[in-house]
Parts: C-alpha cells; structure tokens; sequence
C-alpha cells in the first residue's frame, strides 16, 4: 500500500507546473488532494481531469495573499477529506530583470507572493498539525534560493528567504512531531520561462541561451518525493542542482564562472540591446 493512500493533501498553486505535477502523482497513489490555486477556472479543470480518472481531487480557490483565503482553504479541505496530513506551499511566480531597473514596488509583489503567500499556508498548516504531533510541510524554494540566479535578484531572494524560514520552522516543528521540508529544484518544465514577469528582459532569447538544461517533470516529482519521504530537510533536483550547491556552500568562488557566464547573457537578452 502507497503511504499515501488514504492522506490528506493540500497543494496551492496546484493547477499548473510542479503544483500539478504533485497533485497527479499524489492522487495516482491513493491521496486526497485539495487542487487549490489563485485560477478557479483551471483549479477545476485540473480536478476533473483527474476526478475523471477514478482519483479523489476537489479544486479550490485561494489568493495566498489573503490570509482567510488560505485558512479557509484548510478548514474546506479538513471538512472534506478529514485532517491535512501533506501541506504544500508551493504558489509562486518568478519575476526577471537587472538590479537598477527593479523597483521597491517589484520586490513587494514577489515576497507577498513567494514569501508571505508560503508563510500564510504553513503557520496554517502548523498550527493545525501541531496539537495533533503529525503532519508534513513543504515549501517550495529553488536552486536560485541557495546559489543565487543573476539578473533574477528579486527571485532568488525570495527564494532564500523561503529556505531560511523552512529550515528554521524544521527545527521548531519537529520538536512537535511535524516534519519540514524545503524542495529546491533547478529549472524543470513547468512553463516557469512562458510565466515569468520580465522588466526589460526579452525571455525567449534568455531561453535558449541557458547554461543548464531544463529538467522534465514527471521524474523530477517522483525525485522530490523520495526526498519528502526521507524528510530531508533540503530536496535538490537533477544532480547539477545538488552539485552547484555543495560547490556554493563550500567553495563560491569556484562557481562564480557560472554565475558571470548567465549574467552575460541575462544582460545581452535585454530588449534595448537586443532589438539594437
């Protein structure tokens, strides 16, 4: 029998991405998954689909930028599935562009998102597993969290902050019984690049000029999984992702080659010198 068979499971940002990826992979193994995101339309269409394949998937709606929003989205997925014992804070979006020409404004908009919209689901969801000495929360980071990412200064912050906050949440929680867990991938195929915001930046030129491939989802789930399962505290995926980090953690000079090589090309795909 699949461990999670029969588990409660709440996912934001679930009807697209790795939020989706999740929820199909969760559900397949007998989960039952509130599908919530800020898109009802497509929160619904996810849940059909996959209802219409025999799993047990209701869609929901939730801003993670409003507080009642999120606890509301716990109390309907403990109403109708029974207590939360997965908690993924996983809604996020990326935003690029180079240091001078982002303002306040821009870095506001993505920690309300990123890092407020990940505090907001797991307080919730700790507060909830807390009394009961059970229960798993995962935040989703990315490798932009622990190594940097250039010309994606406001991204990789949020990032890191949402590590730093899971770690420390980690050592509380789990003086409770509830396990933390941060999942830290590279770049995956999740449509992340059609998504992201750009402030001068053209995106598909950036593309294509990557210095690291861009993982396929399906396996990359099933990896971050196994890592839940384990209860690491830190899941990286491909095996790139772990390497940049040790390589960061323990010698960031060494990776600095890396970071100026992209930086030259975030800066060659912003659109005034691109289109010049």
């Amino acid at each position: 029998m699949s461990r999670y068979q029969g588990k409660t499971v709440v996912i934001t940002g679930a009807a697209s991405g790795l939020g989706r990826g999740l929820a199909e992979e969760m559900a397949g193994h007998g989960a039952r998954v509130m599908v919530s995101d800020l898109d009802a339309p497509l929160a619904e269409t996810v849940a059909a689909e996959l209802t219409g394949r025999g799993l047990q998937v209701c869609p929901h709606a939730c801003n993670v930028r409003q507080a009642e929003e999120v606890e509301d989205l716990f109390e309907q997925a403990e109403r109708r599935f029974g207590p939360v014992d997965y908690a993924f804070a996983n809604a996020g979006f990326a935003l690029a562009g180079m240091a001078h020409e982002l303002t306040a404004e821009h870095f506001d908009d993505l920690f309300e998102v990123n890092l407020m919209g990940v505090v907001r689901c797991c307080q919730t969801a700790y507060r909830r597993m807390r009394p009961r000495r059970s229960g798993h929360i995962v935040t989703t980071a990315s490798l932009a969290g622990l190594v940097g990412l250039p010309g994606m200064l406001a991204y990789s912050t949020s990032k890191a902050a949402v590590v730093r906050y899971s770690l420390d949440l980690r050592l509380e929680a789990g003086q409770h019984g509830v396990k933390v867990t941060t999942l830290c991938p590279a770049f995956l195929s999740t449509g992340l690049f059609s998504a992201c915001r750009t402030v001068n930046l053209d995106i598909e030129h950036l593309q294509g000029r990557l210095p690291l491939p861009i993982s396929p989802l399906q396996p990359a789930v099933r990896a971050l999984l196994r890592g839940i399962d384990r209860n690491q505290a830190v899941v990286t995926y491909p095996r790139h992702a772990t390497f940049l980090w040790w390589l960061n953690r323990f010698s960031p000079s060494l990776g600095q080659p890396l970071s100026v090589y992209l930086l030259k090309h975030i800066q060659s795909a912003r659109r005034e010198d691109f289109s010049s």
